[in-house]
């Protein structure tokens, strides 16, 4: 299972580079915006979530507004999970029929070359399907999905990337979280991280820096008291704690590579 799990991490290796760089270029057209003067006007606010200035200064979480922690089937990869994940977020939000996105149309309809970019495009150009339509662990894209309802993104926010300075990186997944909104978050990883069990906290080890291989997480929520985040993975509720695991302010500056917030389309959140 081990070695299963860690090739899924392979296909990963060469989508390295993560998120498009589009600084220079007009919000008209372009997918992926990372100038950070559009994040509020482009960011979406999620209604009904703690307000109050005290509440926000000393923590926010969307955790219970999320589906349960899942584990990664053999023909998906966490990538897909974790973009199925944080869109079908804002699909369910207020809804009281909860519905969980395939990720495994999303995983089969990538070629390998960077898979978070083409899942990322493939979201935003053909959207994914209800779990239902594409069942977990398909081996095929079935006919069936060309003719369901299908869940897209209109953009992407890029909150930072590997040479974003900590303290902005720190700065702006607080502020999409405070918004109510989850984080995709690319750190680098190694064998012991997927080893993980019965651990709250992850200390990513210096060494990881340098692997090659990234690993997406959602950031679900902070808390200022302790200076954690606490991250959703999709290695089964046996992995971490029940699935979940923290990371302090201090390790997330050093480590988190590349960070961003999805922009559903506005039908899905009622605009």
């Amino acid at each position: 299972m081990k070695s299963r799990i860690f090739l899924v991490f392979i296909l990963h290796l060469i989508g390295n580079i993560a998120f498009a760089q589009v600084d220079n270029l007009e919000i008209k057209g372009v997918l992926g915006i990372s100038d950070s003067k559009y994040f509020d006007q482009l960011m979406i606010t999620m209604p009904g979530l703690p307000s109050s200035a005290r509440e926000l200064l000393s923590e926010q979480s969307v955790k219970n507004l999320m589906m349960p922690p899942r584990k990664i089937g053999k023909n998906s990869n966490p990538i897909a999970y974790a973009l199925a994940v944080t869109l079908e977020y804002y699909v369910n939000f207020k809804s009281n029929f909860k519905d969980n996105l395939s990720p495994d149309y999303i995983a089969l309809s990538q070629k390998g070359e960077n898979p978070m970019m083409e899942s990322l495009q493939f979201l935003a150009g053909n959207g994914t399907v209800s779990a239902a339509i594409m069942p977990y662990d398909a081996t095929a894209i079935s006919s069936g999905v060309y003719s369901s309802q299908k869940f897209r993104i209109k953009n992407y926010l890029i909150l930072f990337k590997e040479s974003t300075i900590g303290r902005q990186k720190l700065f702006e997944v607080r502020k999409a979280i405070q918004k109510g909104n989850p984080v995709v978050v690319e750190f680098p990883v190694n064998q012991s991280f997927i080893e993980m069990k019965n651990t709250k906290v992850w200390k990513p080890e210096e060494k990881d820096k340098s692997s090659n291989i990234t690993y997406p997480l959602v950031a679900v929520g902070y808390d200022e008291l302790t200076e954690q985040f606490e991250f959703l993975n999709f290695m089964g509720t046996e992995w971490g704690d029940n699935g979940y695991i923290r990371m302090s302010y201090e390790n997330f500056m050093q480590y988190a590579k590349s960070g961003l917030v999805l922009i559903p389309e506005d039908k899905i959140i009622g605009r």
